[in-house]
């Protein structure tokens, strides 16, 4: 945990100087970097194996809302996903989440936008690689015919993306997880963040952050336990 505190104090202090992990064309970029800074304060207040799903929960909303650049986007609004879901979801993990992306109101093209993404992370540990793929699906979500509304969800998705694969895979390299609970690399913690996203969907971009940042922290306990 003192090695994940570390690489995600970094990742505030220098990981967006370079903008590694940015898409300018990208109108919902910022999603991704108040992912990255939510998580970078919970886990410097909170060390999350000690703690349930519904505690992790209730206590990263406050965080979120701390947040000054989701502040300065959403004010006081915030959409909360439940232990109930996460749990409902969490074996879906096996499917890479697309079952959950079926049970969104979304268009047949939205979905298969979001399980491509949700698809291409199995295996992935080289984040340039990552980053070119994602940019490359963005540029055809961006060009593509889907409601703007939609838009909205499926680029705040690649947002969260881009900045969760620079945060566990460059900032925080962890090959394997700390028990054997499923034996796999550190891309279940970005499809984990993404699943989060897609949680908050009926939340709107407020609540793909907030989503997202929640899965986040549940999947870094879960993890993490003993």
């Amino acid at each position: 945990m003192k090695k994940l505190f570390f690489g995600l104090i970094a990742t505030v202090m220098f990981g967006f100087v370079g903008n590694a992990q940015s898409n300018s064309k990208n109108e919902y970029d910022y999603l991704g970097v108040i992912h990255n800074e939510v998580l970078s304060e919970f886990f410097k207040q909170f060390k999350t194996p000690n703690m349930s799903i519904e505690e992790i929960l209730t206590k990263i909303k406050p965080v979120v809302l701390e947040n000054q650049k989701y502040k300065s986007k959403f004010g006081s609004k915030y959409y909360a996903i439940t232990t109930n879901q996460v749990k409902q979801y969490m074996p879906d993990i096996a499917n890479n989440f697309n079952t959950l992306v079926d049970d969104q109101k979304l268009s047949f093209e939205a979905k298969e936008f979001l399980k491509e993404l949700l698809n291409s992370f199995e295996g992935a540990t080289d984040f340039d690689k990552i980053y070119k793929n994602v940019i490359s699906l963005e540029d055809r979500i961006i060009a593509s015919k889907i409601s703007n509304s939609e838009k909205e969800f499926v680029l705040g998705a690649t947002s969260i993306a881009r900045y969760s694969s620079y945060l566990w895979l460059v900032e925080n390299p962890n090959p394997t997880f700390t028990n054997s609970l499923s034996g796999r690399f550190r891309w279940w913690s970005i499809v984990a963040d993404i699943a989060g996203g897609v949680l908050g969907i009926p939340g709107g971009a407020a609540g793909i952050a907030a989503g997202a940042v929640a899965t986040s922290a549940v999947s870094e306990a879960i993890s993490n336990k003993p």
